[in-house]
C-alpha cells in the first residue's frame, strides 16, 4: 500500500513539472463613460482583452474570468465587454463593485487552471458627468488617439443636423461623415487616416453651424 501511495505521489510530482499551465498575456481593463449610450450598462463602456498564453504542451480550450475568487464567466475569446455599439451581452459587470478582476486560461479536458498574473481593480461606475451636456454638441473624449472613434454627442441636435465634416483649422475639407441614426446621438466618426494634429468636426443643422475641436494624438 505504502509503495502505491509513493508511486501515485511520486507521478502527481512528475506530472505537475511537465504541465505548462501559462498565463494569459497582455491583460488590459478599459472603461468609459458614454453619456446616452444604453447599450453600455449604467452609460460605463469597458473593454477587457488579452493575448493567449505561450504555447504550451497542454491543451488550451478556452478562459475563465473571475471577480475576485469567484468564477463569473466562460469564453473562448480573447476579449469581452460592452463597447457602445451592439446591445450588452454583460449587463451585470457592475453590480458588484468594488472587485477584482482576473483571467485564467483553462487548460485540457479536466479544466485545469493557471495562474492569475496580473489583475485589474474595478472599484466604481463611473457618475455625475453634468447632464445638462446633453444640450450641447461635444466629444465624449479628447484627445482621440489615431485609429480609434471620434465620440460626438449630437444632444439634442440629433434630428436637425443635416451633415457631419472633419475640417482643417485653415477650413479644408478632410473627411465626410456618414451620420448613423441608428447609433442615437452618438456618432462615432473614424480617424483612421487623419495624422496626429488639431481638427474641428463641423456640424450642420438646419439653422447653423457648431464646430467642436479635436486632438488626435
Amino acid at each position: 500500500m505504502k509503495k502505491i501511495t509513493l508511486t501515485l505521489w511520486l507521478f502527481l510530482i512528475k506530472l505537475a513539472l511537465i504541465a505548462q499551465l501559462n498565463p494569459v498575456n497582455d491583460f488590459d481593463y478599459s472603461q468609459f463613460y458614454d453619456f446616452g449610450n444604453t447599450n453600455c450598462p449604467s452609460y460605463n463602456c469597458f473593454l477587457i482583452n488579452w493575448s493567449p498564453p505561450d504555447n504550451s504542451m497542454d491543451t488550451l480550450i478556452g478562459y475563465k474570468l473571475f471577480k475576485d475568487n469567484q468564477a463569473w464567466i466562460f469564453t473562448a475569446a480573447t476579449s469581452i465587454g460592452c463597447d457602445g455599439y451592439s446591445p450588452c451581452t454583460y449587463p451585470d459587470f457592475y453590480n458588484e463593485t468594488p472587485f477584482y478582476l482576473k483571467v485564467r486560461a483553462v487548460y485540457n479536458s479536466d479544466s485545469c487552471l493557471s495562474p492569475a498574473v496580473d489583475s485589474a481593480y474595478i472599484n466604481y461606475v463611473i457618475i455625475g458627468i453634468p447632464e445638462y451636456q446633453a444640450d450641447e454638441v461635444y466629444l465624449i473624449s479628447n484627445p482621440v488617439k489615431a485609429g480609434e472613434f471620434i465620440s460626438l454627442s449630437l444632444g439634442k441636435y440629433l434630428h436637425l443636423c443635416e451633415n457631419i465634416n472633419v475640417i482643417s483649422t485653415t477650413g479644408q475639407l478632410i473627411l465626410k461623415h456618414k451620420q448613423n441614426n441608428t447609433s442615437g446621438a452618438i456618432q462615432y466618426i473614424p480617424s483612421a487616416g487623419l495624422h496626429s494634429g488639431v481638427y474641428l468636426i463641423e456640424v450642420t443643422l438646419k439653422s447653423e453651424k457648431k464646430y467642436v475641436k479635436v486632438v488626435i494624438q
